[in-house]
């Protein structure tokens, strides 16, 4: 799937901001994603957790 959305951007007539924001969004969404971590992502720490949550166990 990668080398045929590198052909398609190869191909396609897009203007230079156009193209930019179509290859990053391909890059970081579709060729390597990056699932976010609690242990990297701060945003998941500073949620507090739904009532309940805290000793669930797991199913």
């Amino acid at each position: 799937m990668s080398f045929l959305l590198d052909r398609w951007l190869g191909v396609a007539e897009l203007d230079e901001m156009s193209y930019e924001r179509a290859e990053g969004i391909i890059r970081n969404y579709l060729k390597r994603p990056r699932l976010a971590s609690k242990a990297r992502c701060p945003r998941f720490l500073s949620r507090p957790s739904p009532p309940g949550w805290a000793n669930r166990s797991p199913p």
